[in-house]
C-alpha cells in the first residue's frame, strides 16, 4: 500500500511539473512572438467623436438644393455613381444612407415619399421611405406595412438589405406587373436605420492613443 501511494504521488508530481513547464513555454513564446498589426481603416477623427459638436440637421430639400455645401454631399458625389453605391455591399455611413434614400425618393417618383419620424439623441434624422401609388396619403382600407432595419446598433446588415430591396423595387416597378400591383395596392414604409446613433458608435472601436478604427462588418465582439 505504501509503495502504491508513493508511486501515485510521484506520478502526480511529474504531471504537475509537466503542466508547469508547458505554461512557462507558452508564456515565453507569447512574449517573444512578433506583433502583427491588424489592417484597419483609421477614422477621420483623431479624437473621441463623443467630444465633437453635434452636426446640424440636413433637411431633405437642402440635400437636393445645395449638394456641395456639406461634407455628406462631397462624400457621396465622390463615388462613381449613386446607383453603384446602392448596389455595393460596402457598409455605408449614415450620410451615405441619407443621400441614397434621397436619390431613391427622386428616382422612384411618383411612388415614393421620403419623410422623417424624428431625430435621434445625436440629432440624426430617422428617415422613412414610403412606397405606394399615393405614398404620402393614408388610404382607408389599403394595407400598410413597415419594414425596419438596424434596430440594434450592431445590426447593419438589415439596413443594407432594405436599401437593396428599395433599389430593386424602384428599378423594376415599371416592367414588373406583380411588383407594380403590390406597390399600387399597399403602402410600405421602409425604415433602414431605426438606431443611427448606435450604428455609428458600433462601427468604430478605440485602438489607443485616442484613435479609432473601422469595424466594417464585425458584428460580434
Amino acid at each position: 500500500m505504501k509503495l502504491a501511494f508513493i508511486t501515485t504521488l510521484i506520478v502526480l508530481l511529474l504531471v504537475q511539473m509537466k503542466i508547469t513547464m508547458c505554461r512557462y513555454r507558452a508564456r515565453k513564446l507569447k512574449s517573444t512572438a512578433p506583433v502583427i498589426p491588424k489592417r484597419v481603416v483609421t477614422h477621420k477623427w483623431d479624437d473621441d467623436p463623443e467630444q465633437k459638436p453635434i452636426p446640424q440637421k440636413i433637411p431633405a430639400q437642402e440635400i437636393t438644393r445645395n449638394p456641395k455645401q456639406n461634407s455628406a454631399a462631397r462624400q457621396i458625389l465622390s463615388l462613381k455613381s449613386i446607383q453603384q453605391s446602392i448596389r455595393s455591399w460596402e457598409k455605408k455611413s449614415y450620410e451615405e444612407m441619407s443621400w441614397l434614400l434621397e436619390y431613391l425618393n427622386r428616382s422612384c417618383a411618383p411612388y415614393a415619399h421620403l419623410y422623417s419620424i424624428g431625430s435621434s439623441v445625436q440629432n440624426r434624422e430617422i428617415w422613412v421611405l414610403a412606397l405606394s401609388d399615393n405614398p404620402s396619403i393614408h388610404e382607408v382600407g389599403e394595407p400598410e406595412v413597415k419594414i425596419i432595419g438596424n434596430i440594434h446598433g450592431n445590426e447593419d446588415v438589415g439596413r443594407e438589405v432594405i436599401l437593396h430591396l428599395l433599389d430593386y423595387i424602384c428599378s423594376n416597378i415599371e416592367n414588373d406587373s406583380e411588383l407594380d400591383s403590390i406597390v399600387r395596392n399597399t403602402r410600405i414604409h421602409f425604415l433602414p436605420s431605426l438606431n443611427p446613433d448606435g450604428s455609428y458608435f458600433f462601427s468604430y472601436i478605440r485602438i489607443g492613443n485616442g484613435a479609432f478604427a473601422s469595424r466594417k462588418w464585425q458584428k460580434y465582439r
